[in-house]
Order: structure tokens, then sequence, then C-alpha cells
């Protein structure tokens, strides 16, 4: 209790609150007691209390200051709430949870989510120690201290944020560290190398449980001894502690030596490799859960030190209170092998999703080796040493799997491999653009043209296409000499009758010619009548060779340039159609001028002559070329 002359020197508002301080607060205020009153105690000397409340209400702005104590506990508690989004694992959990689409069933992601829901939950309560931050009590000298220099000052926080808090703390450590157990433990049948594997994560995991369990024995009633801070008591703890860090420190390096060792007999030893360290670390999950064990053990003589040397000085008083802890640096060392598991499982699902859609791609009818061995492989344990592809005797399986693994467009490089196939469609889609000008062969040729082994076989007849072609040029030619063969028409007047007898003989030789081109056209319907056959026997042919004409019918299948090709053929097909009409028109025309010439030399009307002066000669077909015999065609 204070004295009259304490008391005295209080100010008045203080003064006026003392009594409701006595019967509400002084109960909160012990030196000794049962666990609950310690953990419900707000110091251990009420006349610290009394002046620290006293202290407040001196300041001006002691009304401002109130409010923002109150705002500082709805800002910690909210902050609280922002935990799980806060943690350093949250975004990694949640983009394996998007990955496998929130299946939550694989033990992996199991695994996962305990590892991240115990460790947030320790985040949370180690927040909501914030709340907390007075505890009014006397040090050595009789001195009032009210904040906290350490957790273990104030009994309530001690107990929530360490001896309840560790506990989630450490079970997501243990959680987290059996993940590299379970990628050891698929590539390894060996029992010994299991008991060894097993045992070292089952000491791994003890050493880390015994340290919540040991600040069981911290109780909140010894860390106060007649209202002083018991500091002997707290540092005797600490320094069992560090020994037991050092165990734990220990045991990780026999755990990940384990594994290293592991892999390296069952994985590492049996496959030959010339990758580099960044290409393995991206294609192989063992190699990942090495790396993480190496980190571990090359910090290991710091960590081993610090804990060691923070034993050592607890003996000499003069160094038992320096702080040189290298907690931060320990903590940034074991979540090494944490997020491992986070980016071995990104690199594992994205691996998983490249190899099935180079499966789905491979779309040959046979039962491919390459088709067979990525069918048969673990999705969870999916790595580059599939020793069918690399010891694998088909050259473009091997090219196709491993520039896969460089880019995620290497399945389209094998179309490399099949540029004659692609030259020869070309040639023959530029030999359909110039096909007939018989409306037969045009509906032919629509029918035939989408279907992709026509296509194929069409490839593979250039010595008919050829011939057709040529035809095809020469009636060309006839067409464009018999729509300007008036143009020919140029002579004098003198000699004008002598011309329209050579105009009526050419009009006669025009008229055969045409019959030619029906004969032509005929020939042409029975070439394609016995490409068509040969289409048939070339079939039969492809489907001997189901392996390469399939390649290339995926190629033809992602060539989308082929429909607006076809397209165009269409247009020019169209044309062609429209060209034989203007031919059965310039027949007409012809027939017309030759009776009208008939009737000029009739009448003599020299006049009726004169306007078709400007006409030019008729074409000779007498050196037209012979059309191509078909007779021998095979």
């Amino acid at each position: 209790m204070l004295t009259p002359e304490e008391f005295a020197s209080l100010n008045n508002r203080t003064q006026t609150l003392y009594p409701d301080l006595v019967a509400n607060e002084q109960k909160y205020f012990i030196k000794s007691g049962s666990l609950v009153q310690w953990l419900f105690s707000k110091g251990t000397d009420f006349d610290c209390y009394v002046r620290f409340v006293n202290d407040v209400y001196e300041d001006k702005l002691y009304k401002v200051n109130i409010i923002n104590d109150k705002i500082d506990q709805l800002r910690i508690i909210f902050y609280a709430i922002l935990k799980p989004f806060q943690s350093q694992f949250f975004y990694w959990t949640l983009l394996l949870l998007i990955m496998y689409k929130f299946n939550t069933r694989r033990p992996v992601m199991k695994l996962v989510l305990y590892h991240y829901i115990f460790r947030v939950i320790g985040d949370i309560i180690e927040q909501l120690g914030n709340l907390m931050p007075y505890y009014h009590r006397l040090d050595k000298d009789g001195s009032c201290l009210h904040t906290l220099d350490f957790t273990e000052q104030h009994p309530f926080k001690w107990f929530l944020t360490r001896q309840i808090n560790s506990f989630f703390w450490y079970t997501g450590e243990i959680i987290g560290d059996w993940y590299p157990l379970l990628r050891t433990k698929s590539v390894t049948k060996n029992r010994r190398s299991l008991r060894l594997l097993y045992g070292s994560c089952i000491l791994y995991n003890i050493t880390k449980l015994i340290v919540p369990l040991s600040q069981l024995y911290v109780s909140p009633t010894k860390l106060y001894i007649n209202g002083v801070y018991n500091n002997d008591y707290v540092n005797g703890y600490y320094n069992f502690y560090w020994c037991l860090q050092s165990l734990i420190i220990l045991a990780s390096v026999f755990y990940e030596s384990i594994v290293y060792f592991t892999l390296k007999k069952e994985l590492f030893d049996k496959t030959n490799s010339d990758y580099g360290f960044l290409k393995k670390f991206r294609t192989m999950s063992e190699f990942r859960i090495v790396v993480s064990a190496v980190v571990l053990i090359i910090a290991f003589p710091l960590l081993f030190l610090s804990s060691c040397l923070k034993v050592i000085f607890y003996y000499h008083d003069d160094l038992k209170y320096l702080n040189y802890s290298l907690e931060d640096f320990r903590l940034v060392i074991t979540n090494v092998q944490y997020m491992i598991i986070f980016i071995d499982q990104i690199l594992l699902n994205t691996k998983s999703d490249r190899n099935n859609r180079m499966m789905n791609s491979c779309s040959c009818s046979c039962s491919c080796k390459y088709c067979c061995d990525k069918q048969s492989q673990s999705k969870d344990y999916d790595n580059y040493y599939n020793t069918a592809i690399l010891h694998s005797k088909d050259e473009n399986v091997k090219k196709i799997v491993f520039r896969n693994d460089d880019d995620n467009d290497g399945l389209y490089r094998y179309s490399d491999t099949n540029n004659y196939n692609y030259n020869i469609n070309g040639d023959t889609i530029d030999s359909i653009r110039k096909n007939s000008l018989n409306q037969n062969t045009i509906d032919y040729s629509i029918k035939n043209s989408f279907s992709r082994s026509t296509m194929d076989s069409l490839s593979r007849n250039n010595i008919s296409n050829q011939s057709m072609m040529d035809s095809l040029n020469r009636n060309k030619n006839i067409n464009r000499n018999t729509m300007g063969s008036l143009s020919r028409n140029n002579i004098s007047n003198q000699s004008m009758m002598d011309s329209l007898n050579r105009n009526k003989n050419i009009n006669l030789n025009t008229i055969g010619s045409l019959s030619r081109i029906n004969i032509t056209n005929q020939s042409m319907m029975d070439s394609l009548n016995r490409n068509k056959n040969n289409n048939q026997y070339m079939m039969d042919s492809l489907n001997r060779n189901k392996n390469n004409n399939q390649y290339m019918m995926d190629f033809l299948n992602r060539n989308k340039n082929i429909n607006q090709s076809l397209e165009s053929m269409m247009d020019s097909l169209n044309r062609i159609n429209i060209n034989r009409n203007m031919i059965d028109r310039g027949i007409d025309t012809l027939e017309r001028n030759a009776d009208s010439l008939n009737r000029s030399r009739m009448f003599g009307d020299q006049n009726y002559l004169l306007r078709y002066k400007n006409y030019p000669n008729y074409p000779n077909y007498s050196n037209y070329p012979n059309y191509p015999n078909y007779s021998n065609y095979n």
C-alpha cells in the first residue's frame, strides 16, 4: 500500500480513481499463488500499477493515449486474422491447391495442408500474445518495471505463446520433415536403407518434440520470487533449451545424411547423365531433396557452434548474459527444406502435365514403346531418368522427349523430319488448283479434296498429275487463243474474200479443236478414274505404313492454311467453269460471224465488211501439240 506521502504525490484524477483501483484491480497483483492466479495476474506489485496509472493521467494527451491503446489492441486482433495470409507458405499452398484442383485426398496435399495449418495456428497465437504488453513488477533494486523485455516476464504470455504455441509450431515442422522420407522411400526397396531412414526421421521428430514438452516444466508459478523476476531459473532452462537445439541439429544432419546417401546409392550411382545442376534441379525430384539436405549440412557447423557456445557461456558469470542468438538464421535454414516441398511439387506437376500433353499428341496406332513407357510412369514420381526413353533405339523418340524437356513446344519439332511430305502436299494443292475445265472433274475434285487419304494418294501420282497439268495448260492456251483469234484478221480490202475463206476453214478447225477439248476432258476423266484405282492401291500401301502416314496427318491437321488453300482452289475452279461458259459463247459468236461473212460475200457489201478489218487472224491449229497418250497408263 502507498504511504500517505506517496498518495499525496498523486494527481487528483488518480486519487479519485484510487478506491476503485483497490477494489477492482488489486486482486490481480500477487507475489505467490496458484497457477490460475498467476495466469490471470497483471503484475506483482500493486503500487507500481498505481504509479503507472498516475503517469498516464499526468500526460496532457492521456485521452489520446488511451484511445491509441484501444486502437493498438484492435490492430493486433486484425493482424492475427491476417496471419494465415501473411504466412510465407500461404501462396505456395494456394498454388498447389489450384494445380491439383483442390484435391486434398492426395497424401502430399494432406502433408502440405497440415504443415501449413499447424504453423499458421502458431503464428496467430504468437500475434495474440502482443495483447499483453505490460506486467507491473519490481526489479532487484526495488524500482518499478512495466514493459516486457522477454516473453517469460508475463506468466500468461509465456503459457500461451510458448507452452501452448510451441506444440503447433513444432508439430507443423515435424509433418514437413516427413516429405524427404516419402520421396526417398519411392526409389528404394532396400530394407536396411528403409529402417535407417525411418529410424533417423523418428529420432529427428523426437528431438523436436522434446522442446515443447520441456517448456511445460517451466511453470508460470516459478517465474517470480517475492515479486522479482527469477532470471536464474529462466536462464537455467534456456541452457537446457540450447542443448536440445544442438541435439536437434545433430539429428537433422543424421537424417539428411541418410536421405542423401540413400538417394546416391539407389539413383545417382545407377544413372549416367551429363546434365548440369540446373537441369537436374528442374527435372529430378530427388535431386531437389538432396539440395535441401546439402544446405543443412553446410550450415551445420555454424548452428552447432552457436548452440554449444550458449551452453558453455552459461557457466561463466561474466558471459552468461551475452545475447548472440542465431535463431533467425536457424529458421532460415530449416525453412529451406519446407520451401523445397512446394518447389518440388510444382515442378513435378508441370513435368507431369507436359508429359501428358506429349502422350496425347503421340497418336500412332501402334503400341510404340515411348507411349507405353509414359503411360506406365507414375504421376507423382516423374523424372527424366526413364530408362526406356534414355535407351530407346528410336532416335525420333529421343529427340521429341528431350527437346520437350527444354521447352514446351518441343513436341512440334518432329515436323522438321517431314519436310519432304510437306513439299509433296504443296505440289498436290497446286495441281488441284490448276485442274479441270469439266464440271464433272470439278465435282470429283470437290468430293475428294477434303479427303486426307485422297490428298495423300494424289501426292504420290506426280507423273499422272504432271500430264494432267500439261493438258490443262494447253487447254488454257486454247481458250486464250480462241478468244483472241479475231485479232489476227487484219487484212486489206483486196484480200478480204480470201481471208473470209480462210476464216471459214479456221472456224471449222476451231470447232474441231473444241471437239478435241471435249475428248481431252474425257481422257482426263478416264485418267482420274485410273488415279482413283491407284489411290485405292496406295491406301492399302499406306495402311502398311501407319506410323509415317499418321505423322503427316497430324501435321496436316495442325496446318490450318490447307483449309484456306482449298477454299482458294474452289474459287479457282469456279472461275474455270466461268471460262468454259465464255468458250461456249465464243463458239456461238464464231458461228454467227461465219454466217455474216457468207452473206457479205453474196451481197458484196464492202461497208459491212469494213467492220471486221481490225479482227485478228484466227489461230492455226495445225501445229497444235499432240494430246498425251493415256493408253500406257498403269
